[in-house]
């Protein structure tokens, strides 16, 4: 039902295609030639080859006996940290009431004195030593005032009072506590506060130019505490007791053109919310910078998967769908990606798969273009670049510069395509979309939308999302002369919707899209643009199979998989959380979603300048159905149960996911299994004080897993490995923490320069698996990880060079895995050591001898070795040499200051194994592989023994070309020979075998 992953061993779910093998099985029977019978007969089994092998049995070790002793049943104990903290709406959340008061101004903040503007708390003192104003005065604004001024939060006006001989502004810090409002709105609204200053026209004329929300006003937000600090220099007001308010409305005789009037020293500010801040930056989609994180055994991340079982069909092609979790993509989340969860819950992925472009801000692609003076928040062209994310993996695909053709960076063989059709009707500009073909010939399609044999009313798979790119420099797409008319909707993201095999069946992917709107190339004075469409994020709706590409309209489908999907609120007996519900005045309900950023075609929107991501949907419910005598029967249901967990550090919850439970149907039955429960234990994502600033960051991890068999699956993470005083140096960081570099855009760094964050990232220490039902001791291992934690530099082309740092997580040298309790039996040991990718480093086995790394080699093994016990003396050992092809592809970076980027086939290119045989003597073995220019293996040569001769042989296989399919492992013949390869047999007396496939 599942399977796990942590330091070595384990699996991985996300492949998207059920099918039966492409080789052997598609040529049909193997032959064998009748020929070689003599050759076998007379050759073969007269040969001397066993004698020569000399395999001296009798040298290897006898089996040991394994020490037992009577153990005590246990069970995995740990709380669930989810469910202790729930969380709930804060009912008493409210926008502060409108009210005027006069604070004494201290000289720091510390002797400040709490006062109320309305129902608002706050503080105020001298930004700088010694107050230039002796009070200053504070008014909040009602809501109406707030929506007239196009203000999304709070309104207030600042005054200072002083004399006339004193100085003519104040630096002043005003310190707003916000947590009486700081439950309006979801998606970390509060954590994103920001103060903007107000021309006093914006309560009369905000759609007037210079009558918008403008400049950003130095201020640091607190929100574990729930106070926001702006800093800001105030006109004096010669006025120690001023008679009126800052603002003050018109009389109850004046005219019904009266306007509200603003003191000529008041300063009007907005308390308002960015779309990024300190726990995340919804500007971005949800493609991370973890996602292209080494994995495997050297991360020391916990992972975890649930397979979805889907009913089988004529062809046996279908989708292999699953739930994976991963806690290295929590240790992901930081200032500077997307962090809502997604429609499962934290952590958790069902990817069928897609392909991701990027784009660059506007604002910094401003050399060279036709960009206009005021700043805009749309994104713009950098270059043509794209991410893969299929079968559960996901890699940057690089584009050659020579022959225009595009590879997976860890070239597998794939080929890759971008093409183009308006008869596609997908949104993007023209038409593109793309088709990956794999090694074994099915084809994968993405942004496809009208399927084969599509006509008008016909469903289309809305797989593409677009949104609105600038093309501001000449020869990139949309460019015009002005930038204004230099743009179109272009894909963001193309998800998969079409497969085909080679033998034509086929399936669809169905998804939904989610459209949002913002104000486009917007005019800074006016703080307006074009209210413009894109698709802020979707899900799948569903999958249909056991189809032909001939017919994918002409008849049903023999099966299907349904999403059934609910608003990210929890519905409770007084409120269902219907769509139509997500308002201003119930926003607080949906805690992970951004309100502020969410914007209807008929709204104004008018602080909404860039597009954001994010969605309102979480997976309830999976489906599979099977079509019977023109009718779909259900097979299997699966229901997610989810929650909220509060985090304590003052952050909005993210989505977690409780429970999944799977009922079968059958027969008119329904059978329930146990529901597969999941513990959760937080813990800091960021480096708490690393910038004073900032406040911490807290996320969940699974701890546990109650699985639906009756076991538990206990995690121990290890503790945090980094402090404030004593963090590391990025460059030579070895340490389980990171750096970051990230500023949010309305409250820059000093000198507008972004800061420097750390943030945590954890390994599995132990792993515990329980019997809860028989009573069966509970199985233990241990993981230890030596060598470090290796940290390179980044090479984003869309970071400055001067903003990359050493952030993508390579692993660690070395992972050794015991299994067993210590205080019950001895415990057993294996160690495997990894290539990380790092250039110029040397890799060596458990005997010194050292290999060059290269970044195609992350991840792979150097050396895998299973010892006699903890402590004890090796018995086996395979050491791995790998080996990578010339670059499949090669694009340039020199523009960006980054070396070339390239694609590469790698495979193993030798392994010697030695193992432990009566007295200590070692026996060796040795394996040479050669490849072809498609990195298949062409030969590969075993020694046997290397402390003999007379028992070396050589496997040479040729294929059969295919590759306008793509069919690249079809095996037309191979033969074995008892001699080393590179040498010439003797005929028929070398050969053990020879098969020929047809």
């Amino acid at each position: 039902m599942g399977g796990l992953m942590a330091g070595s061993g384990g699996r991985t779910r996300g492949a998207f295609a059920r099918r039966r093998p492409v080789g052997r099985t598609l040529r049909g029977i193997r032959v064998i030639a009748l020929s070689l019978i003599g050759y076998l007969i007379a050759g073969l089994l007269g040969a001397p080859l066993a004698a020569a092998a000399e395999l001296a049995l009798r040298e290897l070790d006898k089996p040991k006996p394994v020490p037992v002793s009577p153990v005590e049943p246990q069970r995995f104990a740990a709380a669930d940290e989810a469910a202790k903290n729930p969380w709930k709406p804060d009912a008493d959340a409210a926008w502060p009431t409108p009210g005027s008061t006069i604070a004494t101004v201290a000289d720091t903040q510390s002797k400040a004195s709490g006062k109320r503007a309305g129902s608002l708390p706050f503080r105020a003192s001298a930004a700088k030593g010694k107050a230039a104003a002796d009070q200053v005065q504070v008014q909040v604004l009602g809501q109406e005032a707030a929506r007239t001024a196009g203000v999304d939060g709070v309104l207030l006006a600042v005054r200072a009072l002083g004399s006339a001989s004193g100085p003519d502004t104040a630096p002043l810090d005003i310190e707003l506590d916000y947590a009486g409002f700081a439950g309006m709105y979801g998606g970390d609204w509060a954590s994103r506060l920001t103060v903007r200053e107000v021309p006093a026209c914006a309560l009369t004329s905000s759609g007037r130019k210079g009558c918008a929300p403008s400049a950003a006003v130095d201020s640091v937000n607190d929100s574990e505490a729930g106070k926001l600090t702006a800093t800001l220099a105030a006109p004096v007001a010669a006025t120690p007791t001023p008679t009126t308010d800052p603002v003050t409305s018109p009389s109850l005789f004046a005219t019904a053109r009266a306007t509200p009037v603003v003191a000529p020293e008041a300063r009007l500010l907005a308390v308002t919310a960015a779309a990024s801040g300190a726990t995340g930056d919804f500007t971005q989609t949800s493609l991370a910078p973890s996602g292209s994180w080494e994995a495997g055994g050297s991360s020391g991340g916990f992972s975890w998967s649930y397979e979805l079982a889907t009913p089988p069909v004529p062809g046996e092609f279908g989708p292999d769908l699953g739930l994976s979790y991963s806690s290295q993509s929590v240790d992901g989340r930081t200032a500077a990606t997307n962090n809502q969860a997604n429609w499962i819950g934290d952590g958790w992925t069902m990817e069928p798969g897609y392909i991701e472009r990027r784009y660059t801000s506007c604002e910094e692609d401003k050399k060279d273009g036709n960009n206009p003076s005021g700043r805009v928040g749309d994104q713009c062209w950098k270059k043509e670049n794209a991410s893969l994310s299929l079968g559960g993996s996901s890699t940057p695909l690089v584009k050659d510069d020579a022959s225009g053709e595009w590879r997976k960076k860890n070239d597998d063989g794939t080929r890759i395509a971008l093409l183009t059709s308006s008869n596609r009707g997908n949104g993007d500009n023209n038409g593109e979309y793309w088709r990956v073909t794999a090694p074994d010939g099915t084809r994968y399609y993405f942004g496809y939308h009208r399927l084969p044999g599509w006509t008008e009313g016909k469903p289309e798979t809305n797989s593409t999302w677009t949104v609105p790119v600038y093309g501001n420099h000449d020869g990139e797409p949309c460019h015009a002369t002005a930038f204004k008319d230099s743009w179109c909707q272009q894909a963001w993201r193309w998800n998969l919707d079409y497969v085909v095999d080679p033998h034509a069946n086929a399936m669809a992917y169905y998804w939904t899209k989610e459209t949002n709107h913002y104000q486009r190339n917007i005019d800074p004075a006016t703080y307006k643009g074009t209210m413009t469409p894109y698709t802020r994020g979707g899900h799948l709706d569903r999958v249909e199979y056991g189809l032909r590409s001939n017919t994918m309209y002409g008849r049903k489908a023999a099966a299907k998989v349904d999403f059934t999907v609910a608003e990210r609120c929890l519905p409770t007996d007084d409120f269902d959380c219907a769509a139509a519900k997500f308002t201003a005045a119930n926003a607080k309900k949906w805690p992970d979603t951004p309100f502020d950023q969410f914007c209807t075609a008929s709204a104004t929107c008018e602080g909404n300048s860039s597009p954001s991501f994010f969605t309102r949907k979480r997976l309830t419910q999976v489906t599979t159905s099977a079509l019977s005598e023109g009718t779909y029967q259900p097979v299997d249901t699966w229901k997610l149960a989810h929650s909220f967990p509060a985090t304590g550090d003052g952050t909005d919850p993210a989505l977690w996911l409780a429970s999944l439970t799977r009922t079968g149907h059958a027969g008119g039955k329904d059978i329930s299994l146990p529901a597969v429960t999941f513990r959760a234990k937080q813990l800091p994502n960021r480096v708490e004080g690393a910038v004073d600033e900032v406040p911490p960051y807290n996320r969940y991890r699974v701890q546990a897993i109650d699985t639906e068999s009756g076991s538990t699956i206990g995690v121990t993470y290890s503790e945090a490995d980094c402090k404030p005083g004593s963090l590391p140096t990025p460059s030579t960081n070895t340490k389980r923490c990171y750096p970051v570099i990230w500023s949010p855009p309305e409250s820059p760094g000093a000198d507008y320069e972004p800061y420097q964050d750390w943030f945590h990232s954890y390994v599995v220490t132990q792993m515990l698996e329980s019997d809860n039902t028989g009573g069966a001791p509970v199985k233990r291992t241990d993981y230890r990880y030596l060598g470090g934690l290796a940290w390179a530099k980044g090479d984003d082309e869309f970071t400055k060079a001067k903003h990359r740092t050493y952030g993508d997580r390579r692993g660690y040298e070395r992972v050794q895995v015991r299994g067993g309790d210590p205080a019950q039996t001895e415990q057993s040991l294996t160690e495997t050591r990894y290539f990380r990718g790092i250039a110029g480093a040397k890799v060596a086995d458990g005997e010194g001898k050292e290999i060059a790394d290269h970044e195609a080699f992350a991840g792979m093994t150097r050396e895998f070795a299973t010892y006699d016990g903890d402590g004890g003396s090796l018995l086996t050992a395979t050491s791995s040499t790998p080996w990578r092809s010339a670059a499949t592809a090669t694009h340039s970076r020199k523009a960006d200051g980054l070396p070339d980027v390239q694609a590469f086939h790698t495979g193993t290119s030798a392994e010697q194994n030695r193992g432990a045989t009566t007295g200590g003597k070692l026996r060796r073995t040795e394996t040479a592989l050669t490849f072809d220019s498609l990195g298949r293996v062409v030969t590969a040569s075993e020694t046997g023994d290397t402390a003999v001769t007379g028992d070396e042989s050589c496997t040479t296989t040729r294929y059969t070309p295919s590759e306008e399919k793509n069919l690249l492992g079809l095996v037309a013949e191979s033969t074995v020979v008892a001699k080393p390869c590179g040498t010439t047999p003797k005929l028929p007396a070398d050969l053990i075998s020879q098969d020929r496939y047809y």
